[in-house]
């Protein structure tokens, strides 16, 4: 998973009241730190502590652990993923874990591991998942102190007991897996929260593992294992178990034994990213100016005090307050200049950014629906605009969504799964209606109603609809 073991190497180690930094090269950790987590710490927040427990920059290296990124594994029949690869089959594997990660489809980043299939049809995923604004707090802390983020992960699976290959068991307050390699060299897992309530979930940890629990693995914490597991499990409660616990976990990063990870999305230079640029630019803008009329501002109490220390003729004291109070106007009405020179600034970087994006939203619509699928009407909602539409088949509007998402994304807009409604005329209970919900997530509140109604009706014409 690393590229090379001869480079420096950072752990952060983040769990729900510890933090814990690690360094070193060749699998070989050489510094430990460990600190308290402040209790509601965000991830990121949590992560800048970590990293700050030394004086030392992060590595280029740098793997965040941490117990508060979802992991879990799912079945999906394979017909309906058939052909998915890449950032579709990301996107489609996103909206399947929703009700188990409680993420935004939309607004999440996803690492996905496959493991050996499920006869006959049914292919089996272990992935890892994180809110796309935590995962840039994460990247943005370590950048700031100078490291490098390799990756996001959850800590389970990731150290077998000994580094013999064998089958292991791993359990915590909230979570068990267990996991191996099988004899076709794929991966196997099963993942299970643990219930306080019922056994039911062991049942169903075991039969997904496919055969009978490894005898040997992990209590990361300090709850009791199952009643029902009867092998042999390490426990992880002192500061000497944790850093075994650690220096087994970075000799296996070197390893080709895969987990899902995440990584931090690497930055593009597009128009989105030459806007930034642009804001930033009329940011630090400003701020010289404020810079400037607070200089000035000092200038001129300097001046006072001058007067009123030098004690100089009435005549040259008045010269002096018709000077300042000649300044002091020319300051404020370079105050109101700046201030109408930012607010323009800003509609006009707007209006440059979403003026053609309805006719944008036409020609992709064109290219993405397919023959069974046909757009009624397009009007505007309250969160943004609502498509409306009819199907053959119930799966085409989901595949609309899923590829108009990333675009419409770009054009200002984020795109809600739809609703459907059969109307049971088809064998397969269609035709079916569809309701498409596209929310602005671009700030608009300094627009005026008319400006934004006068955008509408370029894109839509005076009844708002597009065929």
């Amino acid at each position: 998973m690393l590229r090379s073991p001869k480079r420096p190497i950072t752990l952060l180690v983040i769990t729900r009241d510890q933090v814990l930094r690690a360094d070193g090269k060749n699998g070989n950790l050489r510094t430990f730190f460990q600190s308290d987590r402040p209790a509601r710490t965000p991830l990121p927040a949590a992560v800048e502590l970590a990293i700050s427990l030394s004086k030392e920059k992060p590595a280029q290296q740098t793997i965040v652990i941490a117990d508060e990124i979802w992991t879990g594994v799912i079945d999906v029949d394979e017909r309906s993923i058939a052909g998915l690869e890449g950032d579709e089959l990301d996107q489609m594997l996103r909206f399947e874990t929703e009700t188990l990660s409680n993420l935004d489809p939309m607004n999440s980043q996803i690492g996905i591991l496959e493991l050996a299939p499920v006869p006959p049809d049914t292919r089996r995923f272990w992935c890892s998942a994180i809110a796309s604004e935590v995962l840039a707090g994460i990247n943005a802390a370590v950048m700031l102190r100078g490291g490098k983020c390799q990756f996001c992960t959850h800590p389970a699976g990731m150290a077998n007991p000994e580094m013999r290959g064998i089958p292991w068991v791993e359990f915590t307050e909230n979570l068990a897996g267990a996991y191996m390699i099988g004899g076709d060299g794929l991966p196997r897992a099963s993942i299970a929260p643990r219930s306080k309530t019922s056994n039911r979930w062991y049942k169903a940890f075991e039969l997904n593992f496919g055969s009978e629990l490894p005898d040997e693995g992990w209590q990361l914490d300090s709850s009791a294992p199952p009643e029902a597991y009867t092998g042999n499990l390490q426990r992880i409660d002192t500061e000497e178990k944790i850093q075994h616990w650690i220096n087994i976990l970075a000799s296996r990063l070197y390893h080709t034994t895969p987990i899902p990870v995440v990584a931090p999305p690497v930055p593009e230079t597009t128009a989105a990213f030459m806007t930034q640029v642009g804001v930033i630019a009329a940011t630090v803008i400003t701020m010289a100016s404020v810079g400037h009329f607070l200089w000035t501002k000092y200038e001129i109490q300097s001046v006072e005090q001058e007067i009123v220390s030098l004690r100089e003729p009435r005549d040259e004291k008045l010269a002096l307050e018709r000077d300042i109070a000649k300044l002091t106007k020319q300051i404020a009405e370079n105050t109101v200049s700046l201030t109408e020179q930012v607010i323009q600034r800003r509609e006009l970087q707007l209006l440059t950014e979403r003026s053609d994006r309805y006719a944008d939203l036409l020609k992709q619509l064109a290219i993405t629906c397919d023959q069974d699928i046909v757009v009624d009407d397009i009007k505007p909602s309250v969160k943004g605009i609502r498509l409306s539409g009819r199907a053959l088949k119930s799966e085409s509007p989901n595949m609309l969504a899923i590829a108009l998402g990333p675009k419409a994304l770009q054009m200002g807009w984020s795109v809600s799964p739809p609703s459907l409604t059969g109307e049971n005329k088809l064998v397969n209970g269609g035709p079916w209606k569809f309701h498409l919900e596209l929310a602005d997530i671009t700030p608009e509140a300094h627009l005026t109603e008319t400006f934004q109604s006068t955008l509408a009706n370029q894109a839509f014409g005076k009844e708002g609809k597009s065929n």
